[in-house]
């Protein structure tokens, strides 16, 4: 039986970095198809995708990926845990995935387990002093970091650095899903998550954003190889960025009633009424979450917020999907070679595969079709925080990539 090897990403945008872990996997697991699950037009920091989901796809693509699946826009847009769960339960619901290839800044698979082990179990220390930390106003990561250093000294650097921290997630999604697949660590090499030298070979994908939107070219963090198709999208200048939804959302919040804004995932404990006063007097996103961050919300947890009131994400919407399960398998692109990779979905997955778009209300549930037509519309969100007009629908126009 075929045995594919899946990873979990963004590539927003695909780097050397990347590259590296795909050259990787493609040395250790000789002969098998590398299987993408990636975020569509936003991500999991709550912003748009530098670049739209089959610009980015294709760039995998050409760099050695074998088949992009997307990862939708709720769990693209959600904390690490739902992130990495629901993008775990789609490879697993594939049948022939072996491994889950991640990078982490610890690849001691075991120490990653251990911790994952403690976060699934929540023995009554971590959870007596977690529980503590919340009272005390911390947000819930610096919370948990200080509860498994209260319990495990020795790991609580782990939860120190933000690839540690999905590397954990994932394990803890296949503890839970009790999923054959196995856990396969690499290295993380380069500049650091946060770092924002975009000179070095490894850059970060931050750092390499950054760059962009400032007008560079020629990075040397790009693969070569993918220098027609950003070359392309450079020439465009067409970045999409989280201020150009300003005054959308400035629109919502003041035209919501409160009670709908306190029901949008992420906007609890009385978040609106901050979000209402804040937005009142700041016109740009960015300006806006400086001035909500605080010590109990972080500044991606905030973009998230914001993200949700955007894309009318609500916290009922978000556990009916995640309690569902997977409803389908949406295919951005594939190569060629791997074509035959959509016979081994057919034959051991029992989720309806969407290639195009424009019949998915034949073949899917209703709670796929609502799912797919959120992701529909967030489409066109995405595409008012760039500079080019789109059609409404328009992720109807779109075709897979074939590489």
């Amino acid at each position: 039986m075929l045995e594919a090897i899946g990873i979990i990403t963004e590539y927003n945008p695909f780097h050397k970095g990347h590259l590296r872990q795909i050259d990787i996997v493609k040395t250790h697991f000789p002969g098998s198809p590398v299987i993408c699950v990636m975020s569509g037009n936003f991500v999991q920091r709550g912003e748009p995708a530098i670049w739209n989901k089959f610009v980015r796809a294709r760039a995998a693509l050409l760099c050695g990926a074998d088949m992009i699946i997307e990862l939708p826009v709720p769990f693209a847009t959600a904390s690490a845990e739902y992130f990495a769960h629901y993008g775990l339960s789609l490879l697993n619901s594939l049948g022939f995935v072996k491994y889950l290839c991640f990078g982490s800044e610890n690849d001691d698979l075991e120490i990653l387990k251990k911790t994952a082990e403690i976060l699934v179990m929540e023995p009554y220390g971590f959870k007596s002093e977690l529980k503590a930390r919340l009272i005390l106003g911390d947000s819930y990561p610096a919370a948990r970091h200080k509860a498994l250093e209260h319990l495990m000294p020795a790991l609580s650097d782990i939860l120190n650095k933000p690839n540690n921290i999905l590397g954990i997630e994932y394990i803890k999604a296949i503890m839970r899903l009790g999923s054959n697949i196995k856990p396969f660590a690499i290295k993380r090499e380069g500049e650091g998550y946060h770092s924002s030298d975009y000179t070095k070979e490894l850059s970060s994908a931050k750092a390499i954003r950054e760059a962009l939107r400032a007008g560079k070219c020629n990075l040397i963090g790009l693969p070569e190889k993918l220098k027609p198709l950003y070359d392309d999208q450079i020439k465009k200048g067409d970045y999409h960025d989280f201020d150009r939804l300003g005054d959308v959302l400035q629109y919502i919040v003041k035209t919501s009633p409160p009670e709908k804004l306190a029901k949008i995932l992420d906007v609890d404990e009385g978040l609106h009424h901050r979000i209402i006063d804040i937005l009142g007097s700041e016109r740009l996103i960015s300006k806006s979450l400086w001035s909500l961050k605080s010590k109990r919300y972080t500044y991606t947890r905030l973009s998230r917020a914001l993200l949700h009131i955007l894309l009318d994400i609500t916290t009922a919407d978000f556990n009916n999907f995640y309690e569902s399960g997977p409803n389908y398998v949406r295919v951005l692109g594939f190569r060629k070679e791997w074509e035959s990779l959509f016979s081994y979905i057919n034959t051991y997955c029992p989720l309806p595969i969407i290639t195009n778009i424009k019949n998915y209300h034949t073949v899917l549930s209703p709670i796929g079709k609502e799912l797919l037509e959120k992701e529909i519309r967030s489409t066109d969100i995405y595409n008012l925080s760039g500079i080019n007009p789109a059609p409404k629908n328009a992720e109807f126009s779109e075709s897979i990539v074939v590489v």
